[in-house]
Formats: C-alpha cells, sequence, structure tokens
C-alpha cells in the first residue's frame, strides 16, 4: 500500500492510502491515545468550563442533543410495561 498523497499541518503527518476503490486514512501511532488517556484529556476540558462557569459556543447544542436523547429514553422506557430485552448477539 502506496500513500495517495500526504497531508501535513503543524507537525501533524497523515497519510491518506489508497485501497483499491477506497481511502483509509492513516494516523501515526504517536498520535493515538487510549481510553484511560482520553477521559483524562475529557475530563480536564470539562473541569476547565466547569471553573470558568461557561461551556464553549459549540457546546451547546450538543449539550441539548444528549439531554434530548436521555430525557426522551427515560420517557419511553416507562411507557410501557417492563420486558426482557430480544437477545441478537450470538451465544
Amino acid at each position: 500500500m502506496e500513500p495517495a498523497f500526504i497531508i501535513t499541518q503543524s507537525r501533524v503527518l497523515v497519510e491518506l492510502v489508497k485501497e483499491n476503490s477506497k481511502f483509509r486514512v492513516e494516523i501515526p501511532a504517536s498520535y493515538r491515545t487510549g481510553h484511560e488517556a482520553h477521559f483524562s484529556q475529557v475530563a480536564k476540558r470539562y473541569l476547565e468550563f466547569l471553573r470558568q462557569g461557561d461551556l464553549p459556543e459549540w457546546e451547546v447544542p450538543n449539550m441539548l442533543a444528549k439531554y434530548y436523547v436521555t430525557t426522551k429514553g427515560t420517557e419511553l422506557s416507562r411507557e410501557g410495561p417492563s420486558r426482557p430485552a430480544l437477545r441478537i448477539a450470538p451465544r
């Protein structure tokens, strides 16, 4: 697999690799973070927003969407009698 072309910005190097009729974006391992490291980054940003007492403008529609989904899901879950979920995973 040979890169179709390379995109650079600052020090980030990303390869766009053509595989048959599709493209795959190859991100260097040095820019990948695990779940725990990413959670730490998100938590630090959230605590900073909390300390400032303000959310960034781009976060407001996201929070409204999350609020709607969780409250609507709770509402729908309480509408009928509880029943076990169908198992769709292989045994």
